[in-house]
């Protein structure tokens, strides 16, 4: 009886272990994805568009549709082929 609580109890255990050790292998795997994308955003985005857009539009929303602003349209299509390129 003993034995068999014991076997259960470690079993549980390992499957347990074995199921974060999982989520900490995919969650590294998203987390490396990510950081590439975003390098790879960061090399291509122009620091001063992104100044233009911040210093003209201060609230939240001033922006309604994509051509209301060539600068913000600009952006959005690199940000359109950064998610194409990192897609595989």
């Amino acid at each position: 009886m003993c034995f068999c609580s014991f076997l259960f109890l470690s079993i549980g255990y390992f499957l347990t272990h074995s199921c974060f050790v999982q989520l900490d292998i995919h969650k590294t795997k998203i987390l490396t994805r990510l950081e590439a994308a975003a390098t790879t955003a960061s090399l291509q985005l122009d620091g001063n568009q992104l100044e233009y857009l911040q210093t003209s539009y201060h609230k939240k929303n001033a922006i309604k549709t994509n051509d209301q602003d060539r600068i913000y349209q600009l952006l959005q299509e690199v940000l359109l082929e950064i998610k194409e390129l990192k897609k595989v």
